[in-house]
């Protein structure tokens, strides 16, 4: 009977384990959920897609195609090779101490004083300017003379745009400061031609404002009071890159069909065909894109290349323009001082025979302009020629930009002013 009883025991508990086991193994027991959660994970369409898109996004905004496309002549403006960095510099998470202002004379310099810090071969032609100067976003010559004075690590930013005007200057700095952006001094670097230029009479249409006007942070717009849908567009697009490029990516499809099926985008475009024709034909020769482009290394003797095209900016001097100009450069500081950010103003050096081209009243009254808002703001001021000589044949590559020698002496100087003035402290 013992014998018995023991073996029906035996029986339960084998079939008490079977039944366990069955329950385990049943969809829906906890178990099961658990031992199987791993696999669920890995194939839910939900974190597939997930996982899929953040790569996609990573992928676009580390390569950023439409800007690799600007080269076609058939993205927007948004895209131009100048400015297409300003969004991504008041869009960064970290602020840098220094901002950097200017056109391309800030340009040239910083990128050949970067070339020799990095001990780069300097190049000299012209697929180098387009694509490498041009949208250079860097002074790591200066960032390293800042940095070593500090005992720490001093960032530097570099938004000049080729170009631009002192409007235009103010357009990014209101923007930068409106995204939230703060920085501990600014740099920006002026000539007359920022003041003069003819070939730029509407400031609402250089290539800066045509990327910036319409161009809103959250941070701007829960300050102003948007719409609900406008703040919702821009949360949604921080989240995606191409969801806040989508009109951008939809003009280039758009662009892309019209030319290959060579029909107009537009009905305007349709009943100008030879305007649309001819502005056609120069984007496509205007397009910043070589690829048979061989690399000069040598640096060729300076021969004042582009002086004509400055003489047709500077002459006649547009009066209109110099008064609009000349409130801007007063709007620049007064918001900057309103912000309480140190503004370093450089008459940047220039060639003689480029100076030499404007009418001696203009270039008095220029100089007289930077001097008067520079003691009415308490902006500093800085005259690097004065300091030492700035030659044409040995400091500049043609009737504007500096050469590597030229860039470090600029750049030199800009260090020595930020770290001798208590204005710029904060940077230490």
């Amino acid at each position: 009977m013992v014998e018995t009883a023991t073996k029906t025991e035996s029986a339960g508990s084998t079939t008490s384990d079977a039944e366990a086991s069955e329950r385990s193994a049943i969809p829906g027991s906890s178990k099961s959920l658990i031992a199987g959660l791993p696999l669920r994970l890995v194939s839910s369409t939900t974190v597939i897609s997930v996982i899929l898109f953040t790569a996609l996004n990573f992928a676009i905004e580390k390569y950023d195609p439409l800007e690799r496309l600007f080269w076609t002549g058939l993205t927007g403006a948004r895209q131009h090779i100048f400015v297409s960095k300003l969004p991504r510099l008041m869009s960064a998470p970290k602020n840098p101490d220094v901002l950097v202002l200017g056109s391309s004379i800030s340009l040239y310099p910083a990128v050949r004083a970067d070339d020799e810090l990095a001990g780069r071969k300097a190049r000299w032609d012209f697929w180098y300017e387009r694509n490498v100067i041009l949208p250079y976003e860097k002074a790591e010559f200066l960032e390293k003379k800042l940095s070593e004075w500090a005992g720490k690590n001093v960032s530097v930013s570099n938004a000049s745009v080729a170009g631009s005007l002192v409007s235009d200057q103010l357009l990014i700095l209101k923007k930068y400061l409106a995204a939230g952006k703060t920085c501990k001094a600014v740099v920006v670097c002026l000539s007359p031609r920022d003041f003069v230029d003819n070939s730029r009479a509407d400031i609402d249409t250089t290539p800066t404002a045509n990327a910036l006007r319409d161009w809103n942070s959250l941070p701007e717009l829960l300050s102003s009071g948007a719409s609900w849908q406008s703040i919702t567009d821009e949360a949604l697009g921080i989240l995606s890159n191409y969801y806040a490029h989508r009109q951008e990516y939809s003009q280039f499809l758009t662009n892309l069909a019209a030319s290959t099926l060579n029909r107009p985008v537009t009905l305007f475009d349709a009943t100008n065909k030879a305007e649309a024709k001819k502005s056609a034909d120069q984007g496509t020769r205007d397009t910043f894109f070589n690829p048979n482009n061989t690399a000069i290394y040598q640096s060729p003797p300076n021969t004042l290349g582009h002086l004509d095209e400055y003489k047709s900016m500077y002459l006649p001097v547009d009066k209109k323009q110099f008064a609009t100009q000349t409130k801007a450069f007063n709007n620049f500081l007064d918001l900057a001082k309103k912000h309480e950010v140190p503004v370093l103003v450089v008459r940047t050096p220039l060639p003689i025979e480029n100076t030499n081209l404007l009418p001696e009243k203009t270039l008095a009254k220029y100089q007289q302009v930077l001097k008067d808002g520079c003691a009415r703001s308490g902006a500093v001021i800085l005259t690097p020629d004065t300091l030492e000589s700035y030659e044409t044949a040995k400091d500049f590559e043609d009737a504007s930009h500096m050469n590597t020698s030229g860039g470090i002496k600029l750049y030199s100087a800009i260090a020595e002013t930020l770290k001798a003035n208590q204005k710029f402290a904060k940077l230490k």
